[in-house]
């Protein structure tokens, strides 16, 4: 059995068979998605493999948000307070128990990519040895800002208060928090530092 729940703001589950703004193809069984009031979710696609789980805390506000979880045994879990404007979340089949964990706070900005896995192949030519293996866990802290275009591969993980510049690729952990970090591959380019939701205009006037 498949679940789509509602968890109200006085922490009731309710269950329902269709949600605006979102569309959901199940692709095996025994998984739910579940989404805390109150929300903003629109042009939103997720499908879901066996035993798939989706939370996503209060107050997210989701713009085309598209997970396509087909690995077996796998969650993506969202923290509180989640801005997203166009992202995908792949956890490809022929994994499993991949997991993508977004704390709370954080700021997706345009065109963001996750994926657990490379989703196909590379090996030596001679030997047949496969030269990228399994995927791996996905981890964004609390209070993250992901730039335009940016992705994040397989065990990559941000620490709290990372500022993922435009077109970086993430494709490690990183340990150090307060940081700004760019390029392909992604490195430190300023240490500490954090970010403000608010416009600078408006932050100058009201710090």
């Amino acid at each position: 059995m498949n679940e789509l729940i509602v968890v109200t703001k006085d922490h009731r589950e309710i269950q329902t068979d269709k949600l605006s703004g979102l569309d959901i193809e199940w692709l095996g069984k025994d998984s739910y998605v579940k989404i805390h009031e109150p929300f903003v979710i629109n042009k939103c696609f997720f499908q879901v493999g066996d035993n798939g789980h989706i939370e996503i805390q209060e107050n997210s506000n989701m713009f085309e948000l598209y997970i396509r979880m087909a690995a077996a045994n796998s969650k993506v879990e969202i923290g509180n307070n989640f801005i997203t404007s166009t992202a995908k979340f792949i956890l490809a089949r022929g994994g499993s128990n991949n997991s993508i964990i977004i704390g709370n706070n954080c700021l997706f900005s345009y065109n963001i990519s996750i994926l657990t896995s490379d989703g196909h192949s590379v090996f030596d030519v001679n030997t047949k040895k496969l030269l990228n293996n399994s995927g791996g866990n996905i981890v964004v802290s609390d209070h993250c800002w992901l730039g335009n275009d940016v992705c994040l591969t397989k065990r990559a993980k941000l620490p709290q208060d990372t500022i993922c510049a435009a077109k970086s690729l993430i494709n490690k952990e990183f340990l150090e928090k307060n940081t700004m970090l760019g390029g392909i591959p992604a490195k430190i380019i300023k240490k500490f530092v954090s970010w403000d939701i608010r416009h600078p205009n408006e932050y100058m006037r009201e710090v």
